[in-house]
């Protein structure tokens, strides 16, 4: 799984983007992340799930981590 501090590949409304998780916590079965991404914005309360304008990639980020 993910933790603080690993790299996340971010599907922003399309776009692809690199951050980093800066918080997890946990809620009711839901994963919850606040993200850095490398153009200096925080994304707070980002999931896995893709049917929000921007998600966590999971099975992308899961593989660039663990290269």
């Amino acid at each position: 799984m993910l933790k603080k501090d690993d790299k996340v590949i971010l599907e922003n409304r399309g776009i692809k983007e690199f951050g980093t998780i800066i918080r997890k916590w946990r809620r009711k079965e839901v994963e919850y992340f606040n993200v850095k991404t490398e153009r200096g914005i925080t994304l707070e309360g980002v999931t896995f799930n893709c049917s929000f304008p921007c998600f966590i990639n999971q099975e992308l980020s899961l593989k660039y981590n663990s290269k």
